[in-house]
């Protein structure tokens, strides 16, 4: 939703600037995190998006789906926050996934 459609709505709302730095932050912290399941991590385009490749992961971590629910449910014990994510066969889809699940 536009952010001007969303003060529209809810005139009540209060508007907070942004902080760059936090959310440079909390990728950063994620990206530890993920590290922990693969050393082969890819950030998007400073669109908050995170690419991590688990091939020959299965062995010692399970199918890629069970590490992104670990990440999913550590982001959000440590930030509170509920990170959407996908797990697809390259990024375009996952992508694309995400945008689908957000709508």
């Amino acid at each position: 939703m536009a952010f001007a459609r969303a003060l529209r709505l809810c005139p009540d709302a209060r508007a907070l600037p942004p902080h760059p730095e936090r959310y440079e932050q909390a990728m950063h912290s994620l990206t530890e995190r993920a590290l922990l399941y693969s050393p082969r991590i890819e950030a998007g385009e400073a669109d908050g998006h995170l690419f991590i490749d688990a091939t020959g992961t299965r062995r010692l971590f399970g199918p890629p789906v069970d590490v992104a629910w670990r990440l999913r449910r550590q982001f959000r014990a440590d930030f509170g926050l509920a990170p959407i994510w996908s797990v697809a066969v390259n990024k375009l889809v996952a992508k694309v996934a995400t945008r689908l699940v957000q709508t």
